[in-house]
């Protein structure tokens, strides 16, 4: 927390924004996601080749296999063993190749076919014909950002000549996925030899993508309605690379921000080099402080699993924060803050389309402070053993459409941080009751309940909520005078809604706590925002 002297003390004290409380109001949290569906991989269905069950019988001694590659004689005989050495009909016949046939699935191999070819059965000998499933070819459709040769890149077990296992190519197609501006689903046809599939990958590309924004977010001091405008050029250098830039004005022009990121892939199994820079400049109301706050940012993220209902990724990097806060053109607080940083983000989706997601991040360098070192406002070396957060979601469906979205984040500081790393509650993305930034500390946590029901309803899709939220922070060797601990609380509810390309979120809130605001709204208050994407 920022601590300052003389007359700047009343100031702050008043509520008045410190460099860290505008970064506060331009975090954004990872939302959970819905449930992920399997990537799409459209198939036909085989022609149903069954006999009525009765008819003649026959004998079997043993079945013989050809075609198959992947298991043994010996494997496959021990699935049809139960049809030997009896008497069994035509149907049992085809019973016992289906079964063959939901082994080869059972394992992965999703277009293994099993058939009876014409044949006379001679010593109780049949033959059965495996059809494995191989890819004759994979084909890419639509595409004009990426090549060709980039898509089938992601398809290492699906190249031509392989068996082709369902599995694998869902999970090529998710990692496909995640290339900027680029959506891919699977269609497979029948190939040119008989036993083959072709591999028809379909992409949508969109070469930009972007919204524009209006809304309250900001402190009031440093102006609360805000437009921004966020685009996104993917692909620019054609090495898979996506270019990020936005730009945030508030009200009066008291703050302005601007952000640019660029990250391209590594490898073909996910990881991503991102490097970014945000730079904030404002101006407090009706005061003679202004400020600036700058941080840079290189980041390297690895996807670890990929597969199924779950996703795991990592990431590490390094970040450097510059900030200071001016009084008639005199700086008199400046931090600046070398880190590094390592996370990881777990999602994991559930049979009933219920989703959990983790996240963890670490920043240090490996030095300690104590409340002295932060004492004089000015910090040039910021120091910081350890700063650990943890946040968890979990989206659960209950009854008809209505779902509980609970949330828990917390940090944990064994010492003083400065003013760029405070924990901070308050805000549309916190505890809503109150402005971004309203208490912070070197520790805190906060959870929160939210029951909603998506609807559609005059044409627009909706998704009103309610819900109820807590949160406390905590001082290490808080100054004397200075509460240690302070908490909030506040419920209310909510909507969004979404038509074509417009997206409104609207929450209406109230505070629970005795306590006094820092911008006097005491009662209630509404954060709301307008999106238009493109």
């Amino acid at each position: 927390m920022l601590v300052l002297s003389g007359v700047l003390v009343s100031g702050i004290a008043a509520g008045q924004s410190t460099p860290g409380q505008v970064g506060d109001s331009l975090k954004r949290p990872e939302p959970v996601p819905a449930a992920p569906s399997a990537p799409s991989i459209e198939h036909g269905s085989p022609a149903d080749s069954r006999v009525a069950p009765g008819g003649k019988t026959v004998t079997v001694s043993q079945f013989e296999f050809t075609g198959n590659t992947l298991f043994s004689e010996a494997e496959l005989g021990a699935i049809t063993a139960s049809y030997t050495h009896r008497p069994v009909t035509l149907f049992d016949l085809y019973e016992a190749a289906d079964r063959v046939a939901d082994f080869y699935a059972s394992r992965g191999y999703t277009l293994a076919s099993v058939t009876i070819p014409p044949q006379t059965i001679s010593d109780g000998v049949v033959r059965l014909l495996v059809s494995e499933g191989r890819i004759a070819r994979i084909a890419v459709e639509n595409n004009k950002l990426y090549s060709a040769d980039e898509v089938r890149r992601y398809f290492p077990a699906a190249a031509p000549g392989s068996v082709y296992r369902g599995d694998r190519v869902q999970d090529s197609l998710r990692t496909l996925n995640t290339l900027p501006g680029l959506k891919a689903r699977a269609v497979l046809k029948p190939g040119a030899s008989y036993g083959t599939s072709d591999l028809i990958v379909k992409v949508d590309e969109k070469p930009i993508e972007g919204s524009l924004n209006i809304d309250n977010y900001g402190r009031k001091d440093i102006g609360e309605f805000r437009i921004s405008a966020l685009a996104r050029f993917n692909d620019p250098l054609h090495v898979e690379d996506q270019l990020s830039l936005m730009a945030l004005r508030s009200e009066n022009g008291l703050l302005d921000y601007g952000y640019v990121e660029y990250s391209l892939p590594l490898n073909f199994t996910g990881a991503r080099l991102h490097m970014s820079y945000g730079d904030a400049e404002f101006d407090v109301r009706n005061s003679t402080i202004d400020g600036r706050n700058r941080a840079g940012r290189l980041q390297l993220e690895q996807s670890l699993l990929n597969h199924g209902a779950t996703q795991l990724s990592v990431n590490g990097g390094v970040s450097r924060t510059i900030a200071n806060a001016d009084f008639t053109g005199t700086t008199f607080s400046r931090t600046a803050i070398s880190l590094l940083e390592i996370g990881a983000l777990l999602t994991h989706s559930y049979a009933d389309f219920a989703v959990t997601q983790l996240s963890t991040t670490i920043h240090s360098n490996f030095e300690s402070q104590d409340r002295n070192d932060l004492a004089a406002g000015s910090v040039p070396h910021g120091r910081e053993r350890l700063r650990w957060e943890v946040d968890v979601q979990h989206l659960q469906p209950l009854f008809g459409l209505t779902q509980l979205l609970a949330h828990f984040n917390g940090v944990y500081s064994p010492d003083p941080l400065v003013d760029t790393e405070a924990y901070s509650l308050g805000g549309p993305d916190s505890i809503r009751g109150y402005p971004s930034g309203e208490i912070r500390g070197d520790r805190g946590y906060q959870g929160s309940l939210t029951l909603r029901r998506p609807v559609d309803w005059a044409g627009l899709h909706w998704v009103p909520r309610a819900f109820i939220e807590a949160g406390s922070t905590f001082l290490i060797d808080a100054p004397t005078g200075v509460d240690s601990k302070e908490s909030l609380t506040s419920a209310g509810i909510g909507t969004d809604v979404n038509w074509n390309r417009v997206t409104v979120h609207a929450d209406w809130s109230f505070p629970l706590d005795n306590r006094t605001v820092s911008d006097d709204r005491d009662s209630s208050r509404v954060f709301g925002s307008l999106a238009v994407a493109f």
